[in-house]
């Protein structure tokens, strides 16, 4: 009877929290209605601003050397089976599909998502929310709504950025460390690369940041008071924003593929 009661409980644990991720979903969508006042739109721009502007070195930098690992790899897979001149088909289709909308979600959970849950949680336990309220500001419009919509738009765009930096790196290992011409290696992107993997690898990205954006609104606004809760609200949202995205990213490729 412990063991059923434990585990009825741990399952309506598991329920309340992801309608909970759902209503913060809805809760963002609703108040974007507001986005025809100038000030919900300034404090959009300048989500967007911190969420992709400033993060584009870092998404710039990872990609570059990602790509340029898939190349030196895809050399060695190749070596003897295969022949270089289908390196650089390979290494687009794997740099769009899985590098960078995997890797471009996790520096994002790090950077942006889990600073802002942590944001959140502050506001939360020292009740400034709740002072919100008190002056008539709504509070999910105010703190959730451009950030939620910051980190959704924002994800596929920075994805097509580590698209292009891993490209760049991969054709930078080809070139100049195994001796393929450029010719060659862009020739095979178009001999062997599918439009539509763009298409995938976006949607990918977007579904990472609808997830990402539901965890760290919901451990912000739902977290336990004091600095613990504080730190945990950070911390919860990387960790599961990294496993959602490991299992999604599974998933999708189940579904897509």
């Amino acid at each position: 009877m412990e063991k059923t009661g434990t585990l009825k409980r741990g399952f309506t644990s598991i329920i309340q929290s992801f309608g909970l991720r759902s209503w913060i979903a809805y809760a963002a969508c609703s108040r974007s209605v507001a986005l025809y006042r100038s000030r919900d739109r300034k404090r959009l721009f300048l989500a967007l601003e911190q969420v992709g502007y400033r993060s584009i070195p870092l998404v710039l930098m990872i990609g570059f050397f990602a790509g340029s690992t898939i190349a030196w790899q895809a050399a060695y897979q190749f070596k003897g089976l295969v022949s270089l001149t289908l390196l650089g088909g390979q290494s687009a289709r794997i740099i769009v599909m899985e590098m960078a909308p995997v890797m471009t979600g996790i520096v994002i959970a790090g950077r942006i998502a889990s600073p802002f849950a942590a944001e959140w949680a502050a506001l939360v336990s020292t009740g400034q929310r709740d002072a919100l309220k008190l002056i008539s500001i709504d509070p999910w419009r105010f703190l959730l709504m451009p950030r939620w919509f910051a980190i959704c738009g924002m994800m596929p765009i920075l994805m097509l950025f580590a698209v292009a930096s891993g490209l760049i790196g991969s054709w930078v290992v080809s070139h100049y460390f195994l001796s393929l011409s450029a010719p060659v290696f862009w020739g095979s992107i178009q001999l062997f690369f599918q439009p539509a993997d763009i298409g995938r690898g976006v949607l990918k990205a977007a579904c990472f940041g609808l997830g990402m954006a539901c965890i760290a609104g919901y451990h912000g606004f739902y977290s336990e008071s004091g600095s613990n809760g504080i730190r945990n609200a950070g911390i919860r949202t990387f960790v599961e924003t990294s496993i959602m995205i490991l299992v999604l990213d599974y998933v999708l490729w189940f579904i897509m593929y």
